[in-house]
């Protein structure tokens, strides 16, 4: 007599025979036995690859890192960009996707960094372009 597995993951095909094994699946309410048909270790992997494949998602992380450098006192650099004054402009913090779009039509792409042309001034659509880090390092401020 062969014993039916719980769960057998639809992408590396591990497979839970055991309530203990259930533990390696993903949960969810809604399906049976609690889980999902992947486990941690291949959803982990997905959701990697949808965020290194998702070009908006990750200029939305980039917008949040650069809203954290000037809006949260608690973050290590906070004291070289918001303790500064330095800021983003509204439109943009209204609508982080006015950011994004910004951005791809300003030639981004992974490799580039963002880069306020005026070290004084904050991030805005005539301050800001895409640079590559060596650029990047040439347009420091003066202390």
């Amino acid at each position: 007599m062969t014993i039916m597995a719980l769960r057998i993951c639809k992408l590396c095909g591990l497979e839970a025979n055991n309530h203990i094994d259930l533990e390696k699946f993903v949960m969810s309410r809604l399906s049976k036995h609690g889980r999902q048909k992947l486990c941690k270790k291949c959803a982990n992997k997905r959701a990697l690859d949808v965020l290194k494949n998702n070009d908006r998602l990750y200029l939305r992380h980039r917008f949040n890192d650069m809203r954290r450098r000037c809006y949260n006192i608690k973050a290590d650099n906070y004291p070289r960009y918001g303790g500064r004054g330095i800021s983003i402009c509204q439109e943009w913090l209204d609508s982080p996707d006015l950011f994004i779009d910004w951005s791809i039509s300003h030639q981004w792409n992974r490799e580039l960094q963002i880069d306020r042309i005026n070290n004084y001034d904050g991030y805005n659509p005539d301050n800001c372009r895409w640079v590559t880090i060596k650029e990047q390092a040439n347009n420091r401020r003066k202390k």
